[in-house]
């Protein structure tokens, strides 16, 4: 006899850091949310801390598949530091790092001990001194 299981498959906490510098569109912002509802589609029990950064942060959220909506607050400039300095700062343990960009910055902060995702919405060039890269297409 097979009975299904009480366990909801998760991946732990990821932090998700959102450039919300003024390059990023709003067209750009909602197809980070349909990435982010995708990945709480599949993991529902996965817990993700958003954290919105420019030149700093500018906001911070958690979001569970049951509580889903983002406030992006920024419109600065851009700087990869502030948000890897925040999860030092606040003592969290990621699973992992997702940071959605444009890519239009060359201020890394030094490499992590977690794994980082970045996700370029614009520079198919971009090449961050540390974590893999996927080029997301807006093409329509």
């Amino acid at each position: 006899m097979y009975l299904p299981s009480l366990n909801t498959p998760t991946l732990g906490t990821i932090v998700v850091i959102v450039d919300t510098s003024g390059s990023v569109s709003q067209k750009e912002l909602d197809t980070f949310a349909s990435e982010l509802h995708a990945i709480l589609s599949i993991y529902p029990g996965t817990e993700i801390r958003v954290i919105y950064v420019d030149t700093k942060v500018a906001h911070t959220q958690t979001i569970d598949i049951y509580d889903f909506k983002l406030h992006a607050k920024g419109g600065g400039g851009t700087d990869f530091k502030p948000g890897f300095e925040y999860i030092e700062q606040e003592a969290v343990m990621p699973s992992c790092v997702i940071y959605f960009t444009d890519g239009w910055c060359d201020s890394f902060p030094k490499e992590p001990d977690y794994p980082t995702l970045w996700i370029s919405i614009d520079r198919v060039n971009f090449a961050p001194s540390f974590g893999e890269v996927i080029y997301m297409d807006q093409r329509e």
